[in-house]
């Protein structure tokens, strides 16, 4: 794909992303047309650059992602569901709960810490990999 503006004979310039694919003939012969450099130089592709809330709500997910499925090896429908068992008569779910709640807390902790650090520019942004691999491990009751 290669973003173009075309100069329309009628309608003047135009915002156009060309691509070999396209359904109609136009499309494809701007394409080649570009990629022949009949245009100038094509640039090479830059990704869009992600903002900051955009990456705090990816790795926020992540996160939250983490803690669900953690809580699911377990049988609970997530990290909600087996926070809700820390009050519970039984024995066993009770200090599931009170673990996974003691778990969850620990986590996000350390994420605003991550955060706060980042924003202080103190350390880069993890990926989502590594945040979860430095997250602090759920510790099961025995």
């Amino acid at each position: 794909m290669i973003n173009l503006t075309w100069v329309h004979d009628t309608l003047g310039p135009i915002p156009f992303a060309a691509s070999p694919t396209d359904t109609e003939l136009h499309g494809r012969e701007l394409f080649a047309q570009a990629a022949a450099g009949d245009f100038g130089v094509v640039a090479e592709y830059m990704p869009p650059v992600k903002t900051s809330e955009q990456i705090q709500q990816e790795l926020t997910v992540a996160v939250q992602s983490h803690l669900d499925s953690t809580a699911r090896q377990r049988g609970y429908d997530g990290i909600l569901s087996l926070a809700s068992y820390a009050t519970s008569t039984n024995p066993t779910f009770s200090a599931e709960g009170q673990a996974g709640v003691a778990w969850r807390d620990a986590v996000w902790a350390y994420c605003y810490q991550i955060l706060a650090d980042v924003q202080a520019e103190l350390r880069t942004i993890p990926t989502e990999e590594a945040l979860i691999a430095e997250l602090p491990a759920m510790v099961w009751p025995s």
